[in-house]
């Protein structure tokens, strides 16, 4: 059996509300103008200036340990882990793709989704440009649906195009950002803590948010895709963040750069401390190449 696709993650220190209107940026570049990756209900936090780097923006925090089910060598090239968890009462497939090689390659992964009987149920196709060289990547897999048996066929061809993947920065280090809301009867914003410093009284009244952050080591703008993937303190998936444009990160002085991304999610608060134990991972989903 073979397997695979899909992405991103992060964290956030300095939060900055000149009113009760959220700001946009496309980051990097320390002003706030409009993001074309917006959306309604999405706060976008001004980047921070090219000054700040992560280890000096973000504080670490700790991510969950994946015991895979099964890890797969494919071709002698990459090796894949996989883990299906139970999400809304349906299945998911996180799998973890590294390429051991010195060589940059395109994959396609055909992922089946089967019962018992190995009938396929489902089955889809993820493609990823210019996976690089020595790096690795989340990948979820959330067909919506129940399934007994998962199995994938992983294939690369060599990618000679620009290699940007491992300039975006998901690392496991910075994980999701997870904080309470708290605003008053018109939407003014009071304050906002961290999932480990509210209060239970902070968690009813407030609102959960996510910031799916993450920084660019590139001489020239990257706009990519991210997603990421929540668990709480049991290790069970609580939130898994819809898919994310990142917008033209990083310029022409090889600084770090910032990119927040801040969701609402709905996530069940009726087990406080499983929340504060919260962790994630980020996944890279792909790259525009043609910004």
């Amino acid at each position: 059996m073979k397997k695979l696709s899909a992405i991103v993650l992060s964290l956030l220190i300095i939060f900055s509300f000149a009113a009760c209107e959220p700001q946009s940026s496309p980051g990097g570049t320390g002003s706030p103008s409009a993001d074309p990756s917006a959306s309604a209900g999405e706060t976008v936090k001004p980047s921070a200036s090219a000054s700040l780097t992560p280890s000096a923006t973000l504080a670490p925090t700790s991510t969950p340990d994946i015991v895979p089910d099964e890890v797969t060598d494919v071709d002698g090239v990459f090796n894949v882990s996989e883990k299906k968890y139970t999400f809304k009462g349906n299945n998911v497939m996180l799998l973890n793709v590294e390429n051991t090689s010195d060589k940059a390659y395109s994959i396609e992964i055909t992922a089946s989704y089967k019962s018992a009987g190995g009938k396929i149920i489902k089955s889809e196709m993820i493609s990823f440009e210019g996976f690089a060289p020595n790096w690795s990547n989340y990948f979820v897999l959330n067909p919506q649906i129940s399934f007994d048996e998962f199995e994938f066929e992983l294939k690369a061809t060599p990618y000679s195009g620009p290699v940007l993947a491992d300039k975006v920065h998901l690392d496991t280090k910075y994980p999701l950002y997870i904080a309470v809301l708290l605003q008053d009867e018109i939407g003014f914003i009071l304050d906002i803590k961290h999932i480990t410093k509210a209060t239970e009284k902070d968690i009813q009244k407030g609102t959960i948010t996510f910031d799916l952050t993450s920084y660019v080591t590139s001489p020239t703008p990257i706009t990519f895709w991210s997603t990421a993937v929540a668990f709480n303190s049991k290790g069970e998936i609580v939130a898994i963040a819809p898919d994310r444009m990142h917008y033209k990160i990083g310029n022409n002085t090889n600084a770090n750069y910032l990119s927040y991304k801040g969701i609402s999610l709905d996530i069940d608060t009726s087990d406080i401390e499983m929340l504060r134990g919260v962790t994630s991972i980020g996944c890279l989903l792909s790259i525009d190449y043609d910004e």
